[in-house]
């Protein structure tokens, strides 16, 4: 995937779940709440309120067959870079195909939760609250863990999380008992791509969408137990392709029920519009982004500090990451996009947070380039849409294999937004590169 690009995010215990998911992944918890920083846009080289305007006032099929795209506009340079720690390393053991960052044992701290790729296990590394991990605990899975989620699935106030596998017709349910450990259960059901958590039915119960690889989203709603119910089924296919890739929750209308976003593996982005009951209007399409194939994410939030959710998708191919502007209505404006780097090949994970503390959200990337994949690139956003030219770091492990996949929270419980990364081990020109860790970059702006 990349496998991981961020598809939601929500909040549990006090503590901000941010899950990534990329290609055929797709993660994700709650509702997003753009208060809580989901969020990273940009705006085009036109003025941001005329093209906000103009998506307002077109219609749905308008902005999709029509809408040209904007470069971006950047902010001043008075914007407050970040700074970070020397990276730390945590090692995991094997290939790390997932991770996602929430407080899994009640103490309120982050923690991180990784997908082993080789064995298919779940590794739990318990954060202590200064900005180190555990040794993993260990949790067996299924083969073919693609997607998961992270939410409170039985009610008993401790994170849940639902694994989505591939190939086998099967999800987990793992119960965590709020001291790390997690109780699995196993349920049969269609291969899907990506999964996100939400209540779709307003009974204040978490429930399940499931992007499967015919191009349907399927909905099953939650019984408060832990178990689930299977309720709707929508055609979401594309005209570009017939197996869309990463899915995304929030209320895009602001009616106060959750509305599903999805990334197709062609431009087009889906929208339905809840219902309320766990059903969903049929699709609408907009475009962005490039027709080449390859792995893309897609993720929610309120980029421009208007009230409203906005979109941002990106594409690993063409190291673009695209924003439409939402108008409240249910409706997206025209795409406009920021490069992370000209030429950019293979971008990884996408996360965002507010990395400067001035209360604006920003846009993390992890492989900004083919031949610099260790670095990763923070976007400053200005809370206008706009955004600064990247901030490159270095992650610590130089090498073409690099940092993979990005979470954030708040590890050492200084209330700033601290980045963990999945590093794959690798040699180049016979040094090694990483070693299956988890790595923190613990966020020290002042």
């Amino acid at each position: 995937m990349i496998k991981w690009l961020l598809i939601g995010l929500g909040v549990i215990a006090g503590v901000l779940i941010v899950i990534s998911v990329s290609g055929a992944l797709g993660g994700t918890n709650a509702p997003v709440i753009a208060s809580d920083a989901i969020v990273s846009s940009d705006i085009g080289a036109q003025d941001k309120s005329s093209v906000a305007q103009e998506a307002m006032t077109a219609t749905p099929q308008e902005m999709s067959a029509t809408a040209p795209l904007a470069p971006s506009v950047s902010v001043s340079a008075s914007v407050k870079t970040p700074t970070f720690s020397a990276p730390m390393e945590f090692p995991v053991g094997e290939r790390i195909e997932m991770i996602a960052a929430a407080d899994f044992n009640n103490d309120k701290k982050a923690d991180v939760a990784a997908v082993r790729d080789t064995s298919n296990m779940l590794s739990l590394l318990l954060g202590d609250g200064s900005g180190k991990l555990g040794s993993p605990l260990n949790v067996d899975l299924s083969p073919n863990p693609i997607s998961l989620a992270v939410a409170d699935f039985n009610g008993d106030k401790n994170a849940d999380i639902f694994v989505a596998l591939s190939g086998n017709n099967t999800y987990h349910v793992l119960l965590g008992d709020g001291t790390g450990h997690f109780k699995k259960n196993d349920y049969r059901l269609r291969d899907s791509e990506s999964v996100v958590a939400a209540d779709f039915n307003g009974d204040s119960k978490q429930d399940i969408a499931l992007l499967t690889r015919v191009a349907t989203v399927r909905v099953l709603l939650g019984n408060g137990d832990g178990t689930f119910t299977s309720k709707d089924s929508k055609d979401v296919k594309s005209t570009m392709c017939d197996s869309p890739k990463a899915l995304a929750t929030g209320d895009l209308n602001k009616d106060g029920r959750a509305d599903l976003i999805v990334a197709n593996c062609g431009s087009e982005i889906s929208v339905l519009l809840g219902n309320g009951d766990g059903t969903f209007e049929p699709a609408v399409g907009y475009s962005a982004g490039t027709t080449a194939s390859g792995l893309v994410g897609v993720a929610v939030g309120d980029f421009n500090k208007d009230g409203k959710l906005d979109v941002l998708k990106w594409h690993q191919k063409d190291g673009l990451i695209y924003l439409l502007l939402g108008d409240g209505t249910g409706k997206l404006g025209v795409a406009a996009f920021f490069e992370v780097r000209a030429g950019c090949c293979n971008l990884k994970d996408v996360a965002i947070g507010d990395f400067n503390s001035d209360g604006n959200l920003d846009v993390v990337s992890s492989g900004p380039a083919g031949r610099s994949s260790e670095e990763i690139a923070i976007f400053l956003g200005d809370g206008t849409g706009k955004f600064s030219a990247p901030v490159l770091m270095n992650a610590g492990f130089p090498g073409v294999i690099g940092p993979n996949y990005i979470a954030v929270g708040d590890f050492n419980n200084d209330s700033r937004t601290d980045i963990a990364l999945g590093c794959n081990a690798g040699t180049m020109n016979g040094v090694k590169v990483c070693t299956n860790s988890i790595i923190l970059l613990l966020n020290t702006t002042k």
